[in-house]
């Protein structure tokens, strides 16, 4: 099982950054959704194996000046050969993907979003909407 780098004491610099281009997977999403961001790194790691080593890559978890987020995301994302989008809720992703589609060396691109479903408790009562995510789509883009 690939280390995941969350389990990281301290942040690095993101100049290096483990794996090779093709082993990389960048994880992008909103951080106000890190859980989410979490299981989708330990599912990279849960599904690399000696035959095809993949390492999942969660900018946040590099040593980064908040000023310099958007730059650093972006550069981090030239240097993996793949990415996966969560779009629970939009930002700076959307610019990230954007990128990933447009360069030379293009990123395979995977788009994960959850489908809501709603469920009264009581016939028309707003009160007891529930929503909750019954799956996640995958796009692949």
């Amino acid at each position: 099982m690939v280390e995941v780098n969350s389990h990281l004491n301290s942040r690095i610099s993101p100049e290096h950054l483990p794996g090779e281009r093709s082993q990389r997977v960048f994880v992008g999403g909103h951080y106000d959704f890190m859980p989410t961001l979490r299981l989708i790194e330990q599912f990279i790691s849960s599904v690399s194996c000696p035959e095809k080593r993949l390492v999942p890559i969660i900018p946040l978890d590099y040593d980064l000046e908040l000023e310099e987020t958007i730059d650093w995301d972006i550069e981090i994302l030239q240097r993996c050969a793949y990415a996966i989008f969560d779009l629970s809720d939009l930002g700076a992703q959307l610019v990230e993907m954007e990128c990933a589609r447009q360069r030379r060396t293009r990123t395979e691109t995977l788009l994960l979003y959850p489908v809501r479903e709603s469920k009264r408790t009581s016939e028309g009562s707003a009160d007891g909407l529930e929503l909750r995510f019954t799956s996640l789509w995958v796009y692949d883009i």
